[in-house]
């Protein structure tokens, strides 16, 4: 006689809902990322020399949307 072997069921997990936590946490990081980044737009070369970016690579960091990293 054939045995049945019942398997766990799958569920569909619900898409995740943002959380006040985690928007603020995201407001957070996008606020400082964008003032550290036009604080170093008015540094010297030789800072962003230190940091490894030339100028054009800062301004173009600068210009990217806000949902590219």
């Amino acid at each position: 006689m054939a045995e049945i072997i019942a398997f766990p069921a799958f569920h569909t997990p619900r898409p995740a809902r943002p959380t006040p936590v985690g928007f603020t946490l995201y407001l957070h990081r996008f606020t400082s990322r964008r003032q550290l980044a036009h604080d170093l737009l008015h540094a010297p070369d030789s800072v962003l020399a230190d940091a490894g970016l030339t100028r054009l690579q800062l301004q173009r960091e600068i210009a990217k949307p806000f949902w590219r990293a």
